[in-house]
């Protein structure tokens, strides 16, 4: 491909299908690298899936130094593929321009901002991630589990996306428990498993018993925080029961994969949102809250009956949202724990 051979020496990913000419070709371009056993080979997954159900001949790419976004997109685009998915912010400015030069070419920018604010590319579909309404779920599960009455909450960073997440966990907190104490904190890193458990450690000595987190890396030394105060945590992006079978409950799931496989989906199906700007959640698959964990959990801790008790509780709230019987408020103001 010609992208190998751009001045910034791009590299081609694993070519997850090698269909014959006359197929539909879509595109995968990540500015970070494939292997990370994280978001950029959730995609790569996802984009294999549309290989196999579609039938679509299907390429990754990696694009890593900033400078060099344009020139990558631009080859790939020049090599005829039908779809191309291109990789956070960073690359926004890149998939704008080659889709202004490429009108045919249909363009899908996964967690990117580009149809907001008045901007409209008529074929550039956008996406952001909403975890609202599953850290809803986490709070209902979190004020059903707490014994204090004390709920924590342990935050990577803070942005707009992650406030968000805190103020559902407090609304279905809320909602089980209206008078529920809420302790929150942001690490300041993503990476930071001591800061985690320092955190865990002094929300658990004010009384803390339940913490549901939303910091990656960070959230291992949470884990190991709860472990020594016999607190619970519902975590994010994994499953950690091995590593704390009795106090690790569930988890906050989010898939890429699924970005691109709606992506390349709805272009199968003539449905491609182009000019749009769509939110990926609870209720396209975009999110979940898996209930494995809580039932290995419950056999785990000897609680069996509380851990149904979750389940139920997860499978009624997720079936609510995707009804739109239940709304979750989007509220991006840090709340005042």
């Amino acid at each position: 491909m010609a992208v190998s051979a751009c001045a910034s020496g791009a590299e081609p990913g694993t070519d997850q299908s090698a269909g014959p000419s006359g197929k539909i070709k879509v595109a995968l371009i990540g500015n970070q690298r494939f292997g990370d056993q994280g978001p950029m080979d959730d995609m790569a997954a996802g984009l294999k899936k549309c290989a196999t159900d579609f039938g679509f001949e299907t390429k990754t790419f990696e694009s890593i130094e900033t400078a060099a976004h344009e020139n990558d997109v631009r080859a790939v685009a020049q090599s005829g593929y039908d779809l191309i998915f291109t990789t956070f912010p960073d690359m926004s400015p890149a998939t704008q321009s080659v889709a202004a030069d490429f009108p045919q070419t249909k363009f899908g920018a996964v967690y990117q901002f580009i149809n907001v604010n008045g901007g409209h590319v008529a074929n550039v579909w956008d996406t952001e991630y909403r975890g609202d309404s599953t850290y809803y779920i986490a709070g209902a599960a979190a004020a059903t589990l707490t014994v204090s009455g004390k709920i924590g909450f342990v935050a990577g960073d803070q942005d707009p996306t992650i406030t968000a997440a805190v103020n559902g966990m407090i609304q279905g907190a809320r909602s089980v428990n209206p008078n529920i104490a809420v302790s929150t904190a942001v690490a300041g890193s993503y990476e930071d498993p001591a800061k985690g458990k320092d955190i865990a450690k002094a929300m658990t000595s004010r009384g803390v018993d339940v913490i549901v987190t939303a910091a990656a890396k960070t959230q291992l030394g949470v884990i190991d925080g709860a472990i020594e105060a016999n607190a619970l945590v519902i975590g994010d992006v994994g499953d950690y029961s091995d590593r704390a079978p009795k106090n690790f409950v569930s988890y906050v799931g989010s898939s890429f994969g699924q970005n691109v496989y709606l992506g390349c989906e709805n272009f199968k199906n003539g449905k491609f949102a182009g000019g749009e700007h769509s939110f990926i959640d609870l209720t396209n698959g975009g999110y979940s809250f898996p209930t494995d964990p809580v039932t290995k959990w419950g056999k785990a801790s000897g609680r069996d009956a509380d851990a149904a008790k979750l389940v139920t509780l997860a499978e009624k709230i997720t079936a609510d949202v995707k009804s739109g019987s239940l709304k979750v408020q989007h509220d991006t103001t840090w709340p005042k724990s």
